[in-house]
């Protein structure tokens, strides 16, 4: 072109595909006869990929020693002399969220980076406290701003500055710490200390909770240096002069799991931090939430299901804390006031099944037909939860038996299993066949205390059973039904009261063969205050010993020094009192 006149044609370059890098440009002019003439040559530079850190920036781990540097490495040359670089220095103070200014001695560019020099007074002043870096307007020698808007940002803390902290440990407990109602405290050992500061320095040691989704620690107790040593001199021993400090913790927070550690403070250093024992605080003691049936009312085929407000130990589910039994009413003759009896069910009537924080009873398919109309007392007391809370209530609840069906109430064929003393003063009992085809045998079963009962009939057929046995105020009775599938079934219990009708003399002699040649014996009548009179005799009817028997020995255990001349032998005693005597056989040995 001659000089001064504009550009004939523009050409523009869509260089957007091409990579990053240094290019050279030209012209090239082509005539009709497909001559060429080339222009001189233009270079220039694409590079549009912004500056960016290259690895983590000085001090690597977060913290400044002392030699350390505070540096920031990019992934290319940057513009030094680029307008509007800025560095920022900041310090947050040590225990505080007050930040203020932090001199520096110099903040230069290095080419491909920064470094921030600081004088060491000045970091001494805020150790442990956090700076926050900063260099903004940063720019490649091509001008593409750097990443992150044109700023970097880095924070470390200030480290070690002579003497280090001393260490701490946490002895006991060793793990798994379990605060509740029975153990409302717990306690850690402090040890592992440098307690005359030896070789490290120490102000103090602090506990520490916080639960996991907290972000801050909580103090329990600080103990100073001079109470670490004082309690160390006071309790070493030539056994153990290792120093330890136990703190005791009674907590007054929310149930739930928590972590505990100690944290050692001294002059110079970092704090120092033992490992975390975690563990779980619930002091809440679990409660009876529901029982279903809630109308008090037990039907056929219906359990009874208990629900607790949280997870129930089944090692806490013993004898002496859940029962269910029979109440039973017992009403004196002396017209004193009558009083309940409750009987535990047999475990053929009744299963109980446990899970989670529910427990039910499931029963026998003939429990209704067996107790109908009886009352069932459920008796909880003494269970505990999961971490050994007491339940915070007991729970005494009464079910009415009916047999009838839950939905409609229609009434079933019922064992009614009853009893009583008749004018003889015998016991007569009766039952309905309510299974024939599938009961094999009725056991009669007899208790004197409602709790020990033994067999004394077996019968093939529902036809009642009768006997004299001496009591007094009342006797228990029930059956066990023998079925043909090998399972058994209980009846409920028939309580037969005194009545006060006389009953006939009984004698019995104990033990047979008799002992030492003493002849021991018991007798019982009621309804006559007459003398008795006991006779010896042997098989032929000779009579070998006679006494008169006080009525007020009447049921107790007495005993007769026989004549030292009787030979080994079967003999008889006989016992009378007005028109009725009892006789017993006996051997002498």
């Amino acid at each position: 072109l001659y000089s001064g006149q504009p550009p004939l044609d523009t050409l523009t370059w869509n260089a957007t595909n091409q990579p990053d890098g240094r290019y050279t440009a030209r012209a090239v002019a082509v005539g009709n006869t497909g001559r060429q003439n080339f222009s001189g040559t233009l270079s220039g530079l694409k590079d549009r990929i912004a500056p960016a850190l290259l690895g983590t920036p000085a001090p690597a781990d977060s913290v400044f020693d002392w030699g350390d540097e505070v540096s920031f490495t990019f992934t290319e040359a940057l513009d030094c002399q680029a307008a509007g670089i800025q560095y920022t220095s900041r310090v947050v103070t040590y225990g505080t969220t007050d930040t203020t200014d932090l001199a520096y001695t110099s903040a230069v560019c290095t080419g491909n980076g920064f470094l921030f020099t600081y004088a060491e007074d000045t970091l001494k002043k805020y150790f442990g406290g956090t700076v926050i870096v900063a260099v903004s307007g940063i720019k490649d020698l091509a001008g593409n701003p750097a990443a992150h808007g044109s700023k970097v940002t880095y924070t470390f803390t200030i480290g070690e500055w002579g003497e280090s902290t001393s260490p701490v440990s946490l002895l006991t407990p060793v793990s798994n710490w379990l605060v509740n109602s029975s153990h409302p405290s717990v306690t850690f050992t402090l040890g592992d200390y440098d307690v005359f500061e030896t070789a490290t320095t120490l102000d103090s040691i602090t506990l520490e909770y916080r639960a996991p989704a907290d972000v801050s620690w909580k103090r329990i107790q600080t103990v100073t240096q001079d109470s670490l040593a004082k309690y160390y001199t006071a309790t070493r021993t030539a056994s153990n002069d290792h120093p330890h400090y136990p703190i005791t913790w009674t907590p007054v927070i929310a149930d739930g799991n928590y972590s505990v550690r100690a944290v050692a403070y001294g002059a110079h250093g970092f704090a120092e931090y033992s490992g975390e024992r975690s563990g779980r605080i619930d002091v809440s003691a679990p409660w009876v939430t529901k029982i279903t049936p809630g109308n008090d009312t037990l039907k056929h085929t219906e359990p009874i299901l208990v629900t607790f407000t949280e997870s129930i130990a089944a090692s806490s589910l013993k004898s002496d804390s859940i029962s269910l039994h029979e109440r039973v009413l017992v009403q004196p003759l002396d017209g004193s006031p009558g009083y309940f009896n409750y009987i535990k069910l047999p475990s053929a009537m009744v299963e109980m099944a446990h899970s989670g924080n529910k427990i039910e009873f499931y029963f026998d398919r003939q429990f209704t037909s067996n107790y109908h109309g009886k009352t069932l007392r459920l008796r909880i007391s003494g269970v505990t939860d999961e971490v050994g809370n007491v339940l915070n209530r007991s729970v005494d609840t009464l079910f009415h038996v009916q047999n009838v069906t839950p939905a409609s109430s229609q009434r079933l064929v019922s064992l009614d299993f009853t009893g009583e003393q008749v004018a003889d003063g015998s016991i007569v009992l009766q039952w309905n066949a309510v299974d024939p085809a599938g009961t094999q045998a009725y056991v009669v079963e007899r208790s004197r205390d409602g709790e020990f009962f033994q067999s004394i009939a077996q019968l093939t057929e529902a036809e009642g059973y009768q006997e004299v046995v001496r009591f007094e105020e009342a006797i228990y009775y029930r059956l066990r039904l023998q079925r043909t599938d090998g399972t058994e079934t209980y009846s409920a219990i028939a309580v037969i009261q005194d009545n006060g009708l006389a009953q006939p003399l009984t004698t019995e002699v104990y033990p047979n063969p008799i002992e030492d040649g003493t002849l021991r014996y018991s007798w019982y009548s009621k309804g006559s205050e007459e003398s008795l009179t006991l006779e010896v005799r042997d098989l032929r009817g000779a009579l070998l010993y006679t006494e008169t028997v006080d009525p007020a020995t009447r049921g107790l255990k007495q005993s007769v020094k026989l004549p030292e001349h009787l030979e080994t032998g079967l003999y008889m005693m006989h016992l009378t009192q007005g028109n009725q005597t009892q006789s017993v056989k006996f051997i002498k040995q």
